[in-house]
Formats: structure tokens, C-alpha cells, sequence
């Protein structure tokens, strides 16, 4: 061989090993780049009369579509709305609420809800009841012409919807009104339906992390690039932040009467019915609940919302952790699940009074 054929197979040997190694920094920066969040909302009456935030984490590894994928997330947050709003004249729970006695048609997602909804009812001993939809129409109207209702006509309205007129077997049999009057309002646990829904589909396109937020209501997985997600909870007695949880994997639902009230005579009255007494929750301003199903994290909520402190000793309430704010700004109580302080990453403002629920 030449000097000059040397030469030429020395350029050639290097000239591949050059390409060699510059594809494999290509491939190394690709599967290490750094993770971005892709983020997708709506404006603050966007979906289930409320904001909404979609958020997944890529880092750039795979071809997938991630806009396409919040895209998607939000469909099933829609398609939810539409399924069980009482606000939407042909959702499936409207219909309901219209229909006589009878077997009634509804999708498995509904059923799925209704299900639910009835063990939590077991499970809250009757604090969390979506067949108190009456007695929250009630004070509505009552609101508006400046009044509270008699105690007769809460009575009335406690009589006229409960669960002994609904049969419902499990969440794949059909459901049965066995009274024409009994109305139904999924609002307290949809939305973390929706969310777990939403979560769902980001999960199964294989990117590495997200969260969905449906006014307030979190569901998170995997990390964000700056680590755990951060979840806020605000102080009911101003608008400012009260403490903050660091996690992953799990869901967190607020409850509370700073945002949502009735308002008679200048004084305000929670959104929260006890559907035991028909009457406002206002003990409890604040309730968090973190756990792993959304939909039950919500319904809890606002189970505890009406029990408060004495809900936590609940056997099926196990699974869940809960911080319980109660007082005043001036006289703030703080009662929580022992394993809350491994999420908690700031102190409560000072002059807050914590106590640990050790179950």
C-alpha cells in the first residue's frame, strides 16, 4: 500500500469515527436532555365552570405529541362535564333528575360515579350524600329572596331525595329511580373523576410525569424538572398561601367556604350542605385531603368538610390523609394525619395551633 493509500484510509477511519461519536453525543443529548414542562390551560370558567391546568413533563426522549396528548386530557375532562353536570340541560344526570321511575340508561363512567358516590355515602355514615340536591336548591332560592328556609321546607326537601329511592347493584348494573322525584348532584365528586381521567392519559402516552388542576383540585405523577411537585394551600382567612405540600403520585383535594357561600343578611353561609341536618357546614373553613384516587380525595373533602376533626377516625378514611383548618384568623386550629408532616415543606404561619392525628 502507498503512502498516499495510507494516508487516504486514515482520513477515511477517522472521518467515521468522527461521525461516530458526534451521533453518539446526538443520542446521549437527546435520551439527557433536560425535562420541559408543556403546560395547556383554559381560562378561569374553561371546563366544569372552573380553571384548568394540563401539564405534562417531556424530556425530549421520544416522538410523541405532547400537545396532542393534553389535548386528549382535556376531551375527557369535557366528556365528564358533559356526562354529569346538573348545569348542562342534556347531560346524563340531568336526564336523570328529569326522568320517571325506571330503569335509566347511563355510561359506564356514570354508573362508575353513582357507585362511588353511594360507597362514600356508607363510608362518610351519610356526611357526603349527592342525593341532597333538593335541599341545595333550597337555599339557593331561599338566598336570593334574602331569607333561610323554614324548617319545614328543609324537612320537605330532605324527604323528597334520598338513596332509598335509588337501586344501584355495582358500577357495571343498570341504575334504577324507584321514586320519579329524586334528584342527584355529582358535583363533589366529577371533577376528581374527571381529573383521574385526564392523569390517566398522559400516563398511558408514556411521557415522564404530569398534573392535571381542575380548580384547585390536583392530581400529579412522576417529577417535574425542579423535582416533586409543589401544591399550595391557601389560607381561607385571606388570600395568601397558608402551607405547602411537596409530592408525587398522589392526588390533593381542597374543600372550603371562602370561595363558594350563600350570602343572607350580609352573613355568609357555606356552599357545603350537611345533608344530615339540611343545613350549612360552616364549622370547618378548610379542609385538604390528599390520597391516591381523586374522585374519593374530592368526595371526602367534603365529607370532612361537614364532620371535620372527628371524620379522620373513620375506618374507611385510612387510606387518606387530611389537614383540617378551623377557627377563625385570630384563633386558627390546624388538625392533620400524622403522615401530612412528610408532605408539609413550610411551617404554618405563626400563632397556628397544629395538632397530629395519630390513627
Amino acid at each position: 500500500m502507498t503512502s498516499s493509500e495510507k494516508k487516504y484510509n486514515i482520513i477515511g477511519y477517522e472521518l467515521v469515527l468522527l461521525i461516530a461519536i458526534l451521533t453518539g453525543i446526538g443520542l446521549w443529548q437527546t435520551r439527557n436532555s433536560t425535562p420541559q414542562l408543556i403546560a395547556h390551560e383554559r381560562n378561569p370558567v374553561g371546563i366544569m365552570g372552573t380553571s384548568c391546568r394540563i401539564i405534562a413533563v417531556d424530556d425530549g426522549s421520544s416522538r410523541i405529541d405532547v400537545e396532542n396528548v393534553l389535548i386528549k386530557a382535556e376531551k375527557k375532562i369535557r366528556n365528564i362535564e358533559a356526562l354529569m353536570s346538573v348545569h348542562l340541560d342534556n347531560s346524563e344526570v340531568s336526564i336523570f333528575n328529569r326522568s320517571e321511575s325506571g330503569s335509566i340508561p347511563l355510561s359506564l363512567d356514570t354508573r362508575q360515579v353513582l357507585f362511588h358516590s353511594l360507597m362514600m355515602h356508607r363510608s362518610s355514615e351519610g356526611a357526603f350524600d349527592i342525593t341532597c340536591r333538593p335541599i341545595i336548591e333550597l337555599w339557593k332560592k331561599a338566598s336570593k329572596q334574602g331569607r333561610i328556609p323554614h324548617e319545614s321546607e328543609i324537612q320537605l326537601a330532605k324527604e323528597s331525595s334520598n338513596w332509598s329511592m335509588i337501586e344501584i347493584i355495582n358500577a357495571n348494573s343498570n341504575v334504577k329511580k324507584l321514586s320519579d322525584i329524586v334528584e342527584i348532584d355529582l358535583g363533589g365528586i366529577a371533577k376528581g373523576h374527571a381529573i383521574d381521567k385526564a392523569l390517566n392519559t398522559i400516563w398511558n402516552a408514556g411521557l415522564k410525569g404530569g398534573l392535571v388542576d381542575v380548580g384547585g383540585d390536583i392530581r400529579c405523577w412522576g417529577e417535574s424538572p425542579d423535582g416533586l411537585w409543589k401544591v399550595d394551600i391557601r389560607n381561607p382567612f385571606d388570600n395568601g398561601v397558608c402551607a405547602q405540600l411537596e409530592l408525587t403520585d398522589l392526588a390533593v383535594c381542597t374543600s372550603g367556604n371562602y370561595n363558594r357561600y350563600f350570602e343572607i343578611d350580609g352573613v355568609r353561609y357555606s356552599h357545603i350542605i350537611d345533608p344530615r341536618t339540611g343545613m350549612p357546614a360552616d364549622s370547618v373553613p378548610s379542609v385538604t385531603v390528599i390520597g391516591q384516587i381523586t374522585a374519593f380525595a374530592d368526595a371526602w373533602a367534603t365529607a370532612l368538610s361537614v364532620l371535620g376533626k372527628d371524620g379522620l377516625s373513620l375506618e374507611p378514611f385510612g387510606n387518606y390523609e387530611a389537614i383540617i383548618i378551623t377557627g377563625s384568623a385570630d384563633n386558627c386550629k390546624v388538625y392533620m394525619t400524622e403522615k401530612c408532616s412528610d408532605y408539609l415543606v413550610s411551617d404554618f404561619p405563626d400563632g397556628w395551633e397544629v395538632t397530629i392525628i395519630h390513627r
